[in-house]
This record gives C-alpha cells, sequence and structure tokens, in this order.
C-alpha cells in the first residue's frame, strides 16, 4: 500500500481550514501553474474563487471520529491565517478537476494542501483532499491558526 500524507501548512505564517456556510455547487477551478522546477506548485488566486465563498470554520468531527488511529498531527510550525485557509478550504471542497500529478500542493496566499507522494490520478480529483484537510482544521486549530498532517488519506478508491 501506498502511503501519503496529506499536509496543510503555510508558506510563511499560519494555517487554518474552514468550510463555507453553503457549500457552492461542483465546479473546476483554474488553478495557475507558478514558479519554475522544484519550486512549481498550484496557485489558487481571488480571481479563482467560487462565488460567494464566504467561509466560517466548521467542526463537525465527531468523539468516535478522533479516536480513529489515522489522526491528524498537529504542528506548531508552518502555519497560516484563518481566512486563507479557510478560502482554500472551501474552493476545493467541490473542485471535480483532476487531482495534479506534479507539483504536488494547491496555494491560496499563505496556505497550501500538499501530498507526500504521486497519486494515481485515475478518478482522483481536488475535491478528494477536503474531508482530509478538514479533519486536519478540526484537530489542529487553536489561536485561530492550524498546522498539521493526515497520514492514509483516501484519496478515490485507494488509500495513500
Amino acid at each position: 500500500m501506498k502511503s501519503i500524507v496529506l499536509s496543510l501548512s503555510s508558506v510563511a505564517t499560519a494555517l487554518a481550514v474552514a468550510m463555507p456556510v453553503e457549500p457552492p455547487a461542483c465546479y473546476h477551478l483554474n488553478l495557475l501553474l507558478a514558479e519554475e522546477g522544484d519550486q512549481q506548485y498550484w496557485l489558487l488566486t481571488e480571481d479563482n474563487l467560487p462565488p460567494g465563498n464566504q467561509e466560517r470554520a466548521s467542526e463537525i468531527i465527531s468523539k468516535q471520529q478522533l479516536a480513529r488511529r489515522d489522526n491528524p498531527v498537529c504542528s506548531g510550525s508552518h502555519q497560516a491565517s484563518t481566512g486563507d485557509c479557510s478560502s482554500l478550504l472551501a474552493a476545493i471542497s467541490n473542485d471535480l478537476s483532476d487531482l495534479p500529478v506534479s507539483p504536488q500542493d494547491i496555494r491560496y496566499n499563505n496556505c497550501y494542501v500538499s501530498w507526500s507522494k504521486p497519486v494515481d490520478t485515475d478518478g482522483a480529483v481536488v475535491a478528494h483532499l477536503y474531508n482530509a484537510a478538514l479533519a486536519i482544521y478540526n484537530t489542529c486549530n487553536s489561536n485561530n491558526k492550524v498546522s498539521g498532517l493526515k497520514k492514509n488519506v483516501n484519496l478515490k478508491a485507494s488509500t495513500y
């Protein structure tokens, strides 16, 4: 079994993630490929955000879910602002675009979601990152900042 680490964190400051009050209808983000070589990443800009992207924190993890062995692991470093991560999480929540093979992260301002290993993209879409990202937010949110990672993320039929 492949192992993938899904991490939500920041380039410079803090990570936080929240979901919109009403998730928008399914859509495809128009991500931009930024930088060159090993520094490349998928960039989400203000122009790419879905309409009505108003965010609020959502605490939807149950105590049973928190008891699972593959819980998110929180980090005190690489944290991003709650606003940036709320927008990123809301944007990826219903994105039906194929999950990019490379580079392996999507950023909005100082917040990003990344995966550690290449993913077999047959049927894997960006929206499949959402539940793991939300779990990181719900578990690791502190003082309006979040950073963490989650292992063994299920993307489509495979666990990475």
